[in-house]
């Protein structure tokens, strides 16, 4: 721990050596000055410092942007800048700086699949827990995958700067399945489905059904990642949605191939959504899973959860 603390030291000595100004110019900057560009406490907006949720574009998240685009651009030359600053603020007691989301999907852009070793040990840093979110997004986005659901959250209500998508129903039962929550999970499902758990559970118990389906110790920390085999926005990564039109249908129907924790492939279902007028708590879900098959379904995420 000390050796590692000098060497941060010494790291930030030749950042501060750079005296990157408060102006926002990131042009020709090395990966070390647009890392300190970008955590810099003047990255910090009103609106985070305020704790509040914010989907607007304002100057600094221009300037923010710019900076992680030529952070990109620097490729196998950033990598290692990277995992120096995100293995000492892992480690550290440090206060999570701004903008570490941005370094979390820069380094998976950079290095891809073999991001993710890495990216996992910071899954078991307690300093980076409130960042669970974001390496569950970067791990996504390092797999190719569109979405990567982690036990290191619990389900509840998410809100997301754009219009809802069957990702989320399908993210949500990952993550309710997995976390144990009967209420959750049946906030994702359509009415088909519903009523298709609702009679196994005639038969059997809910804790005997997932004790069948779900082979992992409950305090195990792992993963289902999954992608969508549909040549449209729907199917990319979280943090590639951006720029996509939204689209929508009433009834889709995507074939799901599922990953383990590692990327790797653990079985493919073809998942049935249903779009609904009218969103019911707690979930507030526009599309709902609704396969009749949800059993088998669930049984699929607890396999894969199960590998490494």
């Amino acid at each position: 721990m000390h050796e590692r603390c000098q060497k941060f030291a010494g790291y930030v000595s030749l950042l501060l050596l750079f005296g990157i100004a408060a102006s926002g110019q990131t042009q020709d900057r090395s990966p070390d000055e647009l890392i300190q560009f970008l955590t810099g406490q003047s990255r910090q907006s009103k609106a985070q410092t305020l704790g509040l949720f914010n989907c607007g574009v304002d100057q600094t998240a221009r300037e923010d942007r710019e900076a992680v685009r030529l952070l990109i651009n620097h490729g196998s030359a950033a990598a290692p800048k990277l995992e120096l600053f995100l293995d000492w603020l892992s480690s550290s007691q440090a206060n999570i700086v701004p903008n570490v989301p941005m370094l979390l999907s820069s380094y998976a852009q950079i290095e891809g699949s073999a991001s993710f070793p890495f990216l996992w040990k910071l899954h078991t840093s307690a300093n980076f827990h409130q960042l669970d979110s974001a390496l569950d997004d970067s791990i996504a986005l390092s797999f190719g995958l569109t979405s990567y659901i982690s036990t290191s959250q619990e389900p509840g209500l998410i809100i997301q700067c754009r219009d809802q998508q069957p990702r989320d129903a399908l993210d949500l039962l990952i993550r309710s399945w997995q976390s144990g929550n009967r209420e959750w999970l049946e906030a994702s499902l359509g009415h088909s489905a519903r009523a298709a758990l609702t009679a196994v559970l005639k038969r059997e118990s809910w804790s005997e059904l997932r004790a069948a389906a779900l082979p992992i110790r409950t305090n195990e920390l792992t993963a289902v990642g999954y992608r969508f085999e549909i040549p449209n926005s729907w199917s990319e990564p979280q943090l590639k949605l951006e720029d996509h039109q939204e689209i929508s249908a009433q009834h889709p129907e995507l074939n799901t191939k599922f990953t383990s924790r590692s990327g790797t492939n653990c079985g493919e279902r073809n998942i049935r959504f249903v779009h609904v007028a009218k969103t019911e708590p707690p979930a507030h879900l526009s599309y709902l899973v609704d396969n009749t098959d949800i059993v088998d379904l669930l049984r699929t995420v607890g396999s894969c959860a199960a590998n490494p």
